[in-house]
């Protein structure tokens, strides 16, 4: 990345950036207007949001920022644009950081994860047991994850398996998801039914599930380091769709 000039700051990197803007939301936390609460702040947000692909469409109407906490997450903060109507929208302030949009491929993993989410919910539900399966403890911070096939493999062999496409459609759903559009609606509902014959979950502990490596082999490594930490933070708490 080219050094960036962000209302006369300037920052040579996007994770310093994204780590300058991570503050400021933290700072403001929950609040209805950031132009009433902060106006520097407002003015780095508005500066920052030219950054955002779809920057043109989506100041249209533009009349403040608020800051909500997220609905899936209750730990994760969001920024939002609230317009002339006093209708609300969130954006993704990550993006406007990098400039870059979600990828396809990106939009329909996240569409898909959230296509089998209540399949997690089933098994938790059913499953009452707060043991970790690899540390054998007892955590008060579960995860449940898919064991045998990662959810990339289990997507790669449905993929391949259906021949399916990529879509390069989407459209926002409740609650800030992303979903399938029209012809494309069939590949979710096929996925489902995939997936639920082909997964398998366990429950992790956080601490043994952030441990484990990229492709899903599990490491034994059960203390976690401080850099550790914070990428928990980033992966759990940082929301991020557009």
């Amino acid at each position: 990345m080219k050094s960036q000039i962000i209302n006369n700051q300037i920052f040579t990197t996007v994770s310093k950036l994204t780590n300058h803007t991570r503050a400021i939301i933290k700072e403001l936390g929950v609040c209805d207007s950031v132009k009433d609460t902060n106006t520097q702040a407002f003015e780095f947000l508005y500066e920052l949001i030219k950054n955002h692909p779809s920057y043109d469409d989506r100041i249209i109407g533009f009349k403040d920022f608020s800051i909500s906490i997220n609905d899936k997450n209750r730990k994760a903060l969001e920024l939002n644009i609230v317009k002339e109507d006093d209708s609300i929208e969130v954006i993704s302030w990550m993006c406007c950081c990098s400039g870059k949009p979600k990828t396809d491929k990106e939009l329909f993993n996240r569409c898909l994860r959230e296509l089998i989410k209540y399949q997690i919910y089933e098994f938790k539900n059913k499953n009452k047991s707060c043991i970790c399966e690899l540390c054998k403890k007892q955590s008060d911070n579960i995860h449940i994850d898919h064991y045998v096939l990662t959810f990339k493999q289990i997507v790669d062999n449905f993929m391949s398996k259906y021949k399916i496409r990529i879509p390069s459609a989407y459209e926002r759903g409740y609650n800030n998801t992303v979903v399938m559009l029209g012809d494309d609606v069939y590949i979710g509902e096929l996925f489902e039914k995939y997936h639920r014959e082909v997964a398998t979950f366990r429950i992790l502990c956080a601490k043994c599930n952030m441990s484990r490596g990229k492709d899903g082999t599990d490491v034994e490594i059960y203390d976690i380091v401080e850099n550790k930490k914070e990428l928990f933070y980033l992966k759990e708490y940082v929301i991020d769709l557009d």
